[in-house]
C-alpha cells in the first residue's frame, strides 16, 4: 500500500508570483496615479485576503493524499478520511480534459471521486488503480473526447 501525496506545486507557484509582485506594482501604480487612502486601504485589505487563501490552499494541499490498498481507496485530507471499498464503487471512468490530462472518476451510489495528474506519482498511481479494477472486477468505462 502506497500513498500518493497531492501536487501543490502548479497551483501554489503563480499564488507565491502575484503575492511577490502585486506589492510593487500596486506602489508603482500608486505612485503614477495617487490613489486614494481609502482605495489603498482596499487593495491592502484584498493582498491580506489572498495571503491568507494561499496559505490556506497550500496547507490543504499539503494534508491531500490517496491511499490504494487490498480491498479500498482511502482519500486523506484534514478535513478527515473518505474510505471506498471496492463493494461500493459502481464505475470508474477513465477520460481525458479539454488540455489532454487523464482523470478517473469513481462513481459510487452517492458521490462522485476524482484522481488526476495532481497525484504523485501517477503513472504508478494508474498502475495501482489497474490492479485495483482488475482483482476487484469492477466495470469501467473509457471517455474519447
Amino acid at each position: 500500500m502506497e500513498e500518493y501525496g497531492y501536487q501543490i506545486r502548479p497551483l501554489v507557484i503563480p499564488g507565491g508570483i502575484f503575492i511577490g509582485l502585486y506589492p510593487v506594482l500596486l506602489g508603482l501604480l500608486n505612485a503614477v496615479l495617487h490613489f486614494p487612502s481609502w482605495e489603498v486601504r482596499l487593495f491592502a485589505i484584498l493582498y491580506g485576503v489572498t495571503c491568507l487563501s494561499m496559505m490556506g490552499l497550500w496547507l490543504f494541499g499539503r494534508s491531500k493524499s490517496v491511499m490504494i490498498a487490498e480491498d479500498k481507496i482511502v482519500f486523506h485530507s484534514w478535513l478527515g478520511e473518505r474510505v471506498i471499498r471496492a463493494k461500493d464503487v459502481k464505475r470508474m471512468v477513465f477520460f481525458r480534459d479539454k488540455k489532454r490530462r487523464e482523470i478517473i472518476q469513481i462513481k459510487t451510489k452517492d458521490k462522485l471521486y476524482y484522481l488526476n495528474d495532481f497525484y504523485f506519482p501517477f503513472s504508478e498511481m494508474m498502475s495501482d488503480v489497474e490492479e485495483f479494477i482488475r482483482k476487484k472486477g469492477i466495470p469501467t468505462r473509457t471517455v474519447k473526447r
